[in-house]
């Protein structure tokens, strides 16, 4: 069986008889909560843009709905529940745009580049085994998740499937591009840290950048390891 690794962008690729494997080596997730109407907010969608292109780091943008609705319509109402998600496991209503999340439970100000290096440092430490991404033929995906023994109960697992850039002309800080915005997000149910391997079930892949998955803790907000895939 013939057996080949090389680079390519953000990810390790590998090729077997079994077809294309992805894998982020100890990932860092990024998740930016954002808004088209947020006047704060280019600042940190430039800053996505890189993070997007860095291998360790798994980079999603989340747009918010509750400044409204911008002409391309990028806010999504699962984006405004997951940002309230992440303020109760903190003790707060508070809500705030740009804002990262780190590994589910690092916050910075996505525009502040010291709070976001800071964060980001903190997140490295966590060296997260990975989850290892499997294309399958018929446009099917299967996911392997790694032996996390020390985990003491049960963990969510989430798909976010991200966009494109999205490109929307300029604005007073100049052109507005917005990277890896999550279209859809679905939980997948519940994982003890046992390694396990199954199939991911259908989801629209058009038009497309590529998909994340990974596991967090429903009472802290953690996320213990992660993975991408990207077309």
């Amino acid at each position: 069986m013939k057996f080949f690794i090389f680079m390519l962008g953000l990810c390790v690729l590998t090729y077997s008889s079994q077809g294309f494997a992805q894998s982020t080596p100890q990932p860092v997730v990024v998740e930016l909560f954002s808004s088209q109407n947020c006047p704060a907010c280019p600042p940190a969608d430039q800053l996505m843009g890189k993070l997007s292109q860095q291998s360790d780091i798994i980079a999603l943008s989340c747009h918010v709905d509750y400044f409204g609705q911008s002409r391309v319509k990028l806010g999504k109402s699962f984006c405004t529940e997951r940002q309230k998600a992440y303020s109760a496991f903190k003790g707060s209503t508070k809500l705030f745009t740009p804002q990262m999340m780190v590994n589910g439970y690092l916050s910075a100000v996505g525009y502040d580049k010291a709070d976001v290096a800071n964060a980001l440092r903190r997140g490295k430490g966590d060296r997260m085994s990975p989850i290892i991404i499997r294309k399958k033929p018929n446009d099917q995906y299967n996911m392997s998740l790694p032996n996390l023994s020390h985990i003491s109960s049960p963990m969510n697992l989430w798909l976010a499937v991200y966009d494109h850039p999205h490109s929307t002309g300029m604005g007073r800080q100049g052109p507005r591009t917005y990277y890896n915005v999550v279209s859809e997000l679905r939980g997948l149910g519940s994982w003890k840290g046992n390694a396990s391997s199954f199939n991911l079930p259908p989801f629209n892949m058009t038009n497309k950048a590529g998909f994340a998955v990974f596991a967090q803790s429903p009472k802290t907000g953690k996320i213990v390891t992660a993975g991408q895939y990207k077309f």
